[in-house]
């Protein structure tokens, strides 16, 4: 087995954890996608439909092999749903991490149709604000707006060499076949002393009791992060850790997640476990639903304190790197 390419300690191990994309494929057809004949073909001929997990024992980190990542012609079948959010809660903390910061230039990196960048318009109109995307029909969009814009990888960007004061990758890491060649890439456009910020979704939080979901799985997510592999990577890429939070759970995950978070004592388990065994409401779930019930009639729209989806990570860039 190869070494883990995140903390370069140990060897990854297989875990039991087999993916038939064909099965998967079908799963999302079941929410209203369709998928053309060429996107079945590729991820479903001999040799390519079966994906095994990695994974590193020290530091969490994972991957699927072989790492069969979504095409464009993945990407334009499942838009044309309602699947992405386009208001998240990461873009509150690195707007207000970027003015602290002092952030002039930014660019952000897997910009998809520009929410953020948007939304960091409004907030700091005085910013230069670039955007980069695989989609060519996302960045023309973009560069209509007045964003100065990329399209490819943003390891084709050779021109912006360390141009930018902040460079921002919401939710995009995890979908590159070949992420570490992605954090060479980001570090190579922000100037030495400017900062990264990059977020996933946290293996490491209640999604690893649904490993199973198509939104999870090849050929959608094909690496795996945790606040753990963060820091085991970002110092060997280039760059020094200095901010890590963990997204709060939304509302709109309360009916899949706090049930599997609810044994391991969360905070409403502590209010609303003695309240629902005092009106007699003896067992867990109807403890966990009167929790879920009253929440909601509250008002309340996150968890503080329990766990969401998402790891943030803001972190500086060094002359320090072992890997890159």
């Amino acid at each position: 087995m190869p070494k883990c390419p995140a903390c370069g300690e140990a060897n990854l191990e297989t875990a039991d954890h087999i993916v038939d994309l064909a099965k998967v494929l079908d799963r999302w057809e079941e929410f209203g996608i369709r998928f053309s004949a060429e996107t079945r073909t590729k991820y479903t001929t001999q040799g390519s439909r079966f994906v095994s997990l990695l994974h590193c024992p020290v530091c969490t980190f994972g991957t699927f092999d072989p790492p069969l990542a979504g095409d464009q012609d993945f990407y334009e079948a499942i838009e044309t749903t309602e699947y992405y959010t386009p208001r998240k809660w990461e873009f509150d903390l690195a707007i207000k991490d970027l003015r602290a910061f002092g952030a002039q230039h930014v660019i952000d990196v897997g910009c998809g149709s520009g929410h953020f960048l948007r939304e960091l318009r409004r907030a700091e109109p005085g910013m230069r604000l670039a955007g980069n995307d695989l989609s060519g029909s996302q960045v023309n969009r973009l560069a209509e707006e007045g964003f100065e814009v990329y399209e490819g990888p943003p390891v084709v960007i050779k021109d912006r060499a360390a141009a930018f004061d902040a460079v921002c990758s919401f939710q995009t890491l995890e979908h590159l076949s070949d992420p570490f060649e992605g954090l060479r890439a980001l570090r190579d456009l922000v100037r030495p002393g400017g900062i990264l910020i990059v977020t996933t979704p946290d293996t490491a939080g209640p999604i690893q009791h649904y490993r199973d979901s198509h939104t999870a799985i090849p050929p959608h997510h094909v690496t795996l992060w945790s606040e753990r592999a963060f820091r085991a990577a970002l110092p060997r890429y280039g760059f020094a850790v200095e901010i890590v939070r963990i997204e709060p759970l939304e509302h709109y995950l309360w009916d899949f997640y706090v049930g599997p978070q609810w044994r391991d004592g969360i905070w409403p388990a502590h209010v609303f476990g003695p309240l629902g065994q005092r009106i007699n409401l003896g067992h867990p779930d109807q403890q966990r639903q009167l929790a879920i019930d009253t929440l909601r009639r509250l008002g309340e729209r996150r968890l503080e304190g329990v766990p969401g989806h998402t790891v943030y990570v803001l972190a500086r860039r060094t002359d320090d790197h072992s890997a890159s």
